[in-house]
């Protein structure tokens, strides 16, 4: 995924337009659209208040890292974190059953 890839698809995933990002980072709407389509990128200044508003790092944006989570991935993490302990072992144990019913049936197939 490219950069512009990723900020538009982190920008869709919060929801936002093009417009009510160019606000809440304080830049001009075509800015926005330039940067998702990769023909420039924000100054260096903006990349911070763009990161926290989209709720990206900026390794992940720059592809420095090898952030294999999705930002499901990382929504689900975030609601699980603030889950009392009976709500975590309850999903606990759901994604583990789910688990291990997956592997079974992945290793029934190739038989």
């Amino acid at each position: 995924m490219t950069f512009g890839e990723k900020i538009k698809a982190a920008r869709k995933y919060k929801g936002y337009t093009q417009k009510q990002l160019a606000d809440m980072v304080g830049a001009k709407h075509n800015s926005i659209s330039d940067w998702e389509k990769d023909k420039n990128k924000p100054d260096a200044s903006c990349i911070e208040i763009l990161c926290s508003t989209l709720d990206i790092t900026p390794n992940y944006l720059f592809g420095f890292s090898d952030d294999l989570f999705s930002l499901d991935d990382v929504d689900f993490a975030r609601k699980y974190r603030k889950l009392d302990i009976y709500g975590k072992e309850v999903i606990d144990l759901l994604i583990n059953k789910e688990y291990q019913r997956c592997i079974s049936q992945a290793e029934s197939h190739k038989e």
